[in-house]
């Protein structure tokens, strides 16, 4: 049978938890205050930006574009740059987006990777899907010349 003390900490305990879990998990409401969110993390490692980096990827705007591909150009490891990519599809992000993402996808290997890249590129709008198409052009003529 429980104590006492037991009982009585257990309603303050589950106060506590309902008052401070949404604290700690709450998604910014704007892109300014995903941006604040993120620069508060930018010194740290890839695992620890990488959710703040997911949270800019919600939203628009010639800043969260900037960022996230700076990020992408930084990243180091695979995982992060996925993630990069991405929050960089989530929304169209304008002709800014669509060079370094076809770069990408004309310089990566593992087939899963390309696929994000390539959903990324055709978020994009016409122009992302006509360099997704000219990506795909060339690689089937250099994929033609090998047989």
């Amino acid at each position: 049978m429980p104590g006492p003390m037991r009982v009585a900490l257990l309603p303050l305990l589950s106060i506590l938890f309902v008052l401070l879990a949404p604290a700690v998990a709450q998604k910014p409401r704007s892109a300014e205050e995903a941006l604040a969110k993120f620069h508060k993390v930018t010194d740290r490692p890839e695992a620890e930006r990488q959710r703040a980096l997911g949270d800019l990827g919600d939203f628009t705007g010639e800043a969260i574009t900037t960022t996230l591909l700076a990020e992408l150009q930084r990243a180091e490891g695979n995982a992060y740059r996925s993630a990069c990519v991405r929050a960089l599809g989530e929304h169209p992000r304008g002709s800014a987006a669509i060079a370094p993402l076809q770069a990408l996808l004309t310089s990566s290997k593992p087939s899963r990777f390309c696929e994000t890249v390539a959903q990324a590129l055709a978020t994009q709008g016409d122009d992302g899907v006509r360099a997704l198409a000219g990506v795909l052009a060339l690689e089937q003529g250099q994929n033609s010349r090998r047989q």
